[in-house]
């Protein structure tokens, strides 16, 4: 049986029979590695599919919360400073 070295992680995995270019093993983050660099080119090369994609974003942004990213951002701003100001506090007191 053939075995096949991941270009993600790196560990020789058994060839699966089905796939004839095996490039990536099984595991969870090889596969999103995968996806990724899929997506990656599929975006350069296909300007329709980028056309798709950025609708499909923007519909996402408009139906999900308009202020979806605003609160992220302060939540993580507030939990990033936080400590700080924590700290402050105890140095004033």
């Amino acid at each position: 049986m053939e075995s096949v070295r991941c270009a993600h992680c790196g560990r020789v995995v058994p060839a699966n029979p089905r796939i004839k270019n095996q490039t990536h093993c099984s595991l969870e983050a090889c596969r999103r590695d995968k996806k990724r660099l899929w997506q990656q080119q599929k975006m350069a090369t296909d300007s329709e599919y980028k056309a798709n994609q950025r609708d499909c974003w923007k519909d996402w942004r408009e139906r999900v919360c308009p202020r979806f990213y605003t609160k992220v951002r302060w939540q993580t701003y507030f939990q990033l400073i936080s400590p700080g100001f924590r700290m402050l506090r105890i140095f004033l007191t």
